[in-house]
């Protein structure tokens, strides 16, 4: 890594050194503005890698894949990420024939969906197709998604139905979660009183904010897809493929949407 530009990330990296260890070594990297990293976990005899938690920005995520690499994007400059590599035993199967879906509604007493609430398993070019059903006097608001294996880690949504698509066999052997959350049935003022949304409809990101502030927007890759100031209440970008994406709205925390 290349340590003599600023501004920097500072990555506190580590393992349990019983069950296995990190190329470079556990500890802490400053990495400037647009230089990329990677991390290799490497087990210890009777272990296998089993995934990555990362805490950055306040969220703590999970990641599968081995190295874990990336690009520091300016919004991530001055901040601190962990970085903390997971071992398993080898006598511990990892689930690799099918994709898990485990389903929750935020309360019962709102709505409902179908599938319903549990853990379903689709196998390889399986649909996933969700949908959520509000009771009387509450609307479906947005799924929250979270996957161990950071692909759509905590993202919302607000199409409903939700069509994720067929299982392909990057998918195979992963965990989504995934909660229906409802709110109260609300007029159209109380609508219009959400001042600041991020939300991809058709394709598109849409973001929504009565304040006109620079807005950002990348991949997972770090590459920079949108950089302008908003002139207009509602701002439209659409990417030209599908994937995550992270959006930066002046000050604001970091939104993640995914674009199908």
């Amino acid at each position: 890594f290349d340590t003599n530009m600023s501004p920097t990330a500072t990555f506190v990296v580590s393992a349990d050194p019983q069950s296995g260890t990190i190329d470079p070594a556990p500890g802490v990297y400053e990495i400037a503005e647009g230089d990329s990293y990677s991390f290799t976990a490497i087990p210890a005899e009777g272990y296998r890698f089993s995934n990555w938690t990362v805490d950055i920005l306040g969220q703590t995520m999970e990641y599968s894949m081995n190295p874990y690499v990336g690009t520091v994007l300016s919004f991530l400059v001055g901040t601190m990420i962990t970085v903390h590599a997971n071992f398993v035993p080898d006598n511990v199967d990892p689930v690799t024939d099918s994709c898990i879906l485990v389903i929750s509604v935020d309360d019962a007493a709102k709505g409902y969906t179908e599938p319903g609430v549990g853990r379903h398993a689709y196998a390889l070019n399986d649909e996933i197709h969700l949908e959520a059903f509000a009771n009387e006097g509450y609307r479906f608001d947005k799924w929250h998604f979270h996957v161990a294996a950071g692909f759509l880690a905590d993202t919302f949504m607000t199409d409903n139905p939700f069509v994720l698509g067929s299982v392909n066999e990057l998918m195979l052997g992963q965990v989504i979660y995934i909660t229906a959350i409802f709110a109260d049935e609300a007029s159209v003022g109380d609508v219009a009183a959400e001042t600041f949304q991020v939300y991809t409809r058709d394709g598109v990101i849409v973001v929504r904010s009565e304040e006109h502030q620079h807005i950002d927007i990348f991949d997972v890759m770090g590459r920079r897809h949108f950089s302008a100031d908003a002139t207009a209440t509602e701002q439209r970008f659409r990417p030209n493929s599908a994937g995550i994406y992270m959006v930066k709205v002046g000050n604001r925390p970091v939104r993640r949407v995914f674009v199908k």
